[in-house]
Protein backbone atom coordinates (compact mmCIF):
# COMPACT_ATOMS: atom_id res chain seq x y z
CA UNK A 1 0.00 0.00 0.00
CA UNK A 2 1.41 3.13 -0.90
CA UNK A 3 2.03 6.22 1.89
CA UNK A 4 -0.63 8.25 -0.12
CA UNK A 5 -3.64 5.69 -0.03
CA UNK A 6 -2.53 5.01 3.21
CA UNK A 7 -2.60 8.73 4.59
CA UNK A 8 -5.93 8.92 3.19
CA UNK A 9 -7.56 5.52 4.75
CA UNK A 10 -6.45 7.36 8.48
CA UNK A 11 -7.62 10.44 7.54
CA UNK A 12 -11.04 8.91 6.48
CA UNK A 13 -11.13 6.94 9.94
CA UNK A 14 -10.06 10.14 11.42
CA UNK A 15 -12.53 11.87 9.73
CA UNK A 16 -15.43 8.78 11.19
CA UNK A 17 -14.40 8.86 14.43
CA UNK A 18 -14.71 12.79 14.41
CA UNK A 19 -18.10 12.60 13.48
CA UNK A 20 -19.23 9.85 15.54
CA UNK A 21 -17.31 11.04 18.67
CA UNK A 22 -17.30 14.18 18.83
CA UNK A 23 -13.91 16.28 18.88
CA UNK A 24 -12.95 16.00 22.38
CA UNK A 25 -13.37 12.22 22.62
CA UNK A 26 -11.41 11.83 19.21
CA UNK A 27 -8.30 14.16 20.88
CA UNK A 28 -8.58 11.63 24.02
CA UNK A 29 -8.01 8.61 21.70
CA UNK A 30 -5.63 9.88 19.94
CA UNK A 31 -3.73 11.14 22.76
CA UNK A 32 -4.08 7.22 24.11
CA UNK A 33 -2.67 6.19 21.02
CA UNK A 34 -0.05 8.58 21.01
CA UNK A 35 1.31 7.70 24.43
CA UNK A 36 1.01 3.95 23.63
CA UNK A 37 3.02 4.53 20.81
CA UNK A 38 5.29 6.12 22.75
CA UNK A 39 5.90 3.67 25.50
CA UNK A 40 5.92 0.49 22.41
CA UNK A 41 8.51 2.73 21.02
CA UNK A 42 10.67 2.73 24.21
CA UNK A 43 10.06 -0.27 25.28
CA UNK A 44 10.99 -1.82 21.47
CA UNK A 45 14.50 0.12 22.12
CA UNK A 46 16.86 -2.56 23.15
CA UNK A 47 18.73 -0.20 25.64
CA UNK A 48 15.39 -0.07 27.24
CA UNK A 49 15.11 -3.70 27.45
CA UNK A 50 18.40 -4.08 29.15
CA UNK A 51 18.14 -1.45 31.21
CA UNK A 52 13.95 -2.66 32.39
CA UNK A 53 15.72 -6.38 33.01
CA UNK A 54 18.76 -4.49 35.21
CA UNK A 55 15.76 -2.81 37.24
CA UNK A 56 13.70 -5.83 37.64
CA UNK A 57 16.53 -8.43 38.02
CA UNK A 58 17.98 -6.23 41.09
CA UNK A 59 19.07 -8.41 44.38
CA UNK A 60 18.42 -6.19 46.69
Amino acid sequence: MSKTMMGLVMGAIAGLILVTLGFWKMFAVALFALIGFAIAKFVDFSGAKSWLGEVLNRDS
